[in-house]
């Protein structure tokens, strides 16, 4: 899923949040009015922090797709140079190709990582207090949401490397992400071929573990941090009776 960092970091924050008392009002009988104040949160976030790293995610990709053997015939060649070389070449938007796709992904991919994992959590029995919490458990309800989220974005980030790769001119096949869409189901099989879903399988095999341990070290962080807090806490109190 290309540079995830940051919106998984989003992730771990609005989880964080989740894990708290659940507001009474419901809205249409599924989510918290608090739930939807995080998932809102995360999404924008996530979008924002991909929008601020779009030309190193534009870089990144157009050097995973340079086929050239030797150094020399590599059209992009270091971090500063290759960015500078995008500037000239294709001006400001060349730093931003593709990022449209990556928001409209990133935004419901952390919405549905985030739904996920609490209903995963549910069904492992996972008590809302980390201090209670099994790193096992956690790790297998993290992964459980990356495979979910994955699964349910894929299209879009299909949709997404296409448009980063493509050249310009004549070069250019698809115009815009509805555009990619279609001429995606026209050539390569339609609905039914799986055309939109090649490279799931081995995107399912690095995204689970790096979910899983994403969240499980963080809820881990996060109750050995609240065990030191509330022990000074107590520490405190102690001292103000004697």
């Amino acid at each position: 899923m290309g540079n995830r960092a940051l919106p998984d970091w989003c992730v771990e924050l609005s989880t964080a949040q989740g894990v708290e008392a659940k507001a009474e009002t419901q809205l249409w009988g599924l989510l918290s009015v608090k739930q939807l104040k995080h998932l809102v949160a995360g999404g924008v976030a996530g979008a924002v922090s991909r929008t601020c790293v779009s030309p190193l995610e534009r870089m990144k990709i157009l050097y995973q797709v340079q086929v050239e053997r030797h150094q020399e015939h590599r059209r992009f060649r270091g971090i500063l140079p290759s960015l500078v070389q995008i500037g000239r070449e294709e001006g400001l938007r060349g730093y931003f190709k593709g990022n449209g796709t990556n928001v409209v992904r990133i935004m419901p991919y952390l919405a549905v990582q985030f739904a996920a994992y609490e209903e995963f959590k549910k069904l492992l029995h996972i008590p809302a207090d980390p201090r209670q919490q099994r790193p096992l458990r956690r790790l297998c309800a993290g992964a459980m949401a990356g495979i979910t989220s994955v699964t349910a974005t894929y299209p879009l980030d299909l949709v997404r490397t296409r448009l980063s790769v493509q050249g310009e001119g004549s070069d250019r096949k698809y115009k815009n992400i509805r555009h990619a869409f279609r001429t995606i189901l026209r050539e390569e099989g339609g609905v039914w071929s799986g055309c939109l879903y090649r490279g799931l399988f081995p995107t399912i095999l690095g995204i689970a573990p790096y979910v899983g341990l994403n969240f499980a070290i963080y809820e881990s962080l996060k109750g050995h941090v609240l065990s030191r807090l509330l022990s000074v806490d107590d520490q405190r109190d102690q001292v103000v009776v004697d």
